[in-house]
């Protein structure tokens, strides 16, 4: 893993820590693992999850694995706006999926980050070096300064 990769892992080490010892009490089994590539359309009846890789934890674990997801446009909007404004559309998009699902939005955006930068070590880990830096550069849009 690249030197610049560590800064981004310092906050997102600290929400994890934060998450885990002030979890919130409505705990449930969750998916997982609930990002695009498990989900399927049922015809007549929406959408559901498969694959599952269920533990317990809070509810706005699995929007946030779903919102980490959203790395191309998070890079196609760095092209053209400053930080600032990429963060401000990101916290955006957390809000209206937060508060359509009755979701804690800001611990919805907690898991996005902290599975943004699981993603880029576990990538790394594994080998896919450029990807990992992809994954981990995403965060790196999120985190001010």
């Amino acid at each position: 893993m690249g030197a610049g990769a560590y800064p981004r892992l310092r906050p997102a080490a600290a929400l994890a820590r934060e998450l885990v010892a002030a979890p919130l009490t409505d705990r449930v089994v969750v998916h997982g693992d609930a990002h695009s590539l498990n989900v399927l359309q049922r015809p007549g009846s929406g959408y559901a999850f498969i694959d599952p890789d269920g533990f317990l934890c809070e509810r706005e674990y699995d929007a946030g694995v779903a919102l980490r997801d959203l790395m191309a446009e998070l890079e196609a909007l760095a092209r053209s706006e400053p930080a600032s404004a990429v963060r401000s559309w990101h916290r955006a998009q957390v809000g209206r999926v937060a508060a359509r699902l009755g979701l804690d939005a800001d611990r919805v955006e907690a898991w996005a980050f902290v599975e943004r930068v699981c993603t880029g070590v576990w990538l790394h880990r594994l080998g896919f070096l450029e990807e990992g830096e992809r994954w981990l550069r995403s965060a790196g849009l999120l985190t001010p300064g």
